[in-house]
């Protein structure tokens, strides 16, 4: 069934040493391991793995192999003891059987891609052992290729961002060809559940992410960029799924699209609309990330807000009851439903020990079918108000491993890999030389978007 008869009929880092001590626990539940054949598949609503349906929620570790493959260029016992943290991350996890990680896969900002193309070998040897532990600890993978460019890419390109959707461009060459390494490596490795095109591509639609309007991305060339890159995933790793990575579209989307000369906020309607229509074929899930409850807040100018001070989205409703109307719309397409990103804000999860909000709304997404939830963020200090592990937030952890034994998760277990490729071959030539940078400097740089929030219109509910 082709996505426009869809829409038509639906119209709808680190804690203390005494982790390490730990040695990983295999408890009762879980004496009964179910090695499936062959690799996860999309059927129906259903996610399914052998003859079993698979629902099951993981965590968040952005940086993870950031860390473990030493592209961040730390001295060395800065990355030994990284690396520590990292193992005891794993075995966290594995104690309390969270079920897979989704990580930022891929070299992050022009220091890392330099390292990566001068260390190819140390590179590959490193993710192999990270993929390696993961899979040793039974925790599947949920891999971020991050094939939208950002401005990684331009010290070598001096090109802007809408160069990915352009085949002949050197921004579509590399990033191609490194998602080609990754998947070509890894294709025949089951513990990875899908591969995901790049982390919440859509909001950066229709919007200049950098304060260059040559930046902007329009909605038609986001679309085209989503299929080739998922036709291409799926010619280099025929038996992975392919996810977006998305988190929704934009609450004004429409009138950005339209090019309007003052946002608004989307009617419900074009809101569905927009939302089923930016998960093209061939991608295999319905893709969102949910963050709430998302007030009372202060800064009015900066988002929607109801007359209470709580993040308003399409309908003028909050995000409870939002979420509540539209998962069943994205079911109705005959697609999983991934929450790729699950957290809590306003109030953030680290000033609500008992996390609330988050225990509640993993209920109501468990009642509406969601296949997967991705809670953020875990064992990360670099976003001290969203991390969580098993010593802050233990009733929340207790309540991802009933949900993973209720389901079956924790049964599962990935057969072993196929045999990898020989490591590929470093060539500096492969890039133009690039002066010495600091990582962190560009990083910042790369990453941290102008404000692109409706600010020319009072964005307040209609009465108000």
């Amino acid at each position: 069934m082709k996505l426009l008869p869809r829409i038509i009929s639906c119209l709808a880092l680190s804690l203390s040493a005494a982790y390490a001590a730990d040695s990983i626990q295999t408890s009762a539940a879980d004496a009964a391991t179910y090695q499936p054949e062959g690799f996860l598949k999309a059927r129906g609503n259903d996610l399914v793995w052998g003859d079993r349906v698979y629902r099951a929620i993981g965590v968040n570790v952005p940086y993870i192999t950031r860390v473990w493959t030493g592209q961040m260029q730390k001295p060395p016992a800065e990355l030994e003891a990284d690396r520590k943290a990292v193992r005891e991350m794993i075995a966290d996890a594995a104690r309390h059987r969270l079920a897979w990680f989704r990580m930022f896969a891929y070299p992050n900002n022009p220091a890392e891609i330099s390292w990566y193309k001068a260390n190819k070998e140390e590179y590959w040897t490193r993710m192999d052992e990270f993929m390696d532990l993961c899979r040793d600890a039974n925790i599947q993978l949920m891999p971020s290729l991050g094939m939208y460019p950002w401005v990684h890419y331009r010290p070598y390109t001096g090109e802007n961002i809408p160069a990915i959707v352009d085949p002949t461009s050197k921004t579509h060459r590399y990033i191609y060809a490194y998602a080609e390494e990754m998947l070509t490596r890894y294709k025949d490795d089951p513990n990875i559940l899908m591969w995901e095109i790049t982390n919440e591509g859509f909001l950066k639609a229709d919007v200049t992410p950098t304060g260059d309007p040559r930046d902007l991305m329009t909605w038609d060339q986001f679309i085209a960029f989503y299929k080739e890159a998922a036709t291409f995933i799926k010619r280099h790793a025929p038996n992975h799924l392919v996810t977006s990575g998305d988190a929704g579209v934009r609450p004004e989307s429409m009138s950005r699209r339209l090019r309007e000369r003052r946002f608004r906020l989307d009617t419900p309607r074009e809101n569905l609309s927009n939302l089923l229509a930016s998960q093209p074929e061939p991608l295999d899930v319905m893709r969102v990330h949910l963050y709430g409850p998302g007030g009372p807040r202060k800064e009015r100018r900066y988002s929607f807000q109801t007359p209470d001070g709580y993040s308003a989205y399409p309908g003028w409703v909050k995000v409870d009851e939002y979420w509540e109307r539209v998962i069943p719309v994205l079911r109705a397409t005959n697609m999983p439903v991934v929450i790729g990103e699950f957290g809590q804000q306003h109030p953030f999860i680290n000033d609500d020990k008992s996390a609330s909000w988050l225990m509640q709304s993993i209920d109501n997404m468990e009642r509406l079918g969601v296949s997967l939830m991705g809670l953020w963020v875990w064992h990360f200090p670099e976003q001290p108000e969203y991390t969580f592990d098993s010593r802050s937030h233990p009733r929340l952890v207790s309540r991802i491993t009933e949900f993973n034994v209720k389901h079956g998760a924790t049964a599962f277990r990935a057969p072993p890999p196929g045999v990898r490729p020989p490591l590929p071959v470093t060539d500096p030539a492969a890039l133009p030389a690039m002066p010495p940078v600091d990582a962190a400097e560009q990083h910042r740089k790369a990453t941290t978007p102008v404000n692109t929030s409706p600010v020319e219109v009072p964005n307040l509910a209609p009465g108000m």
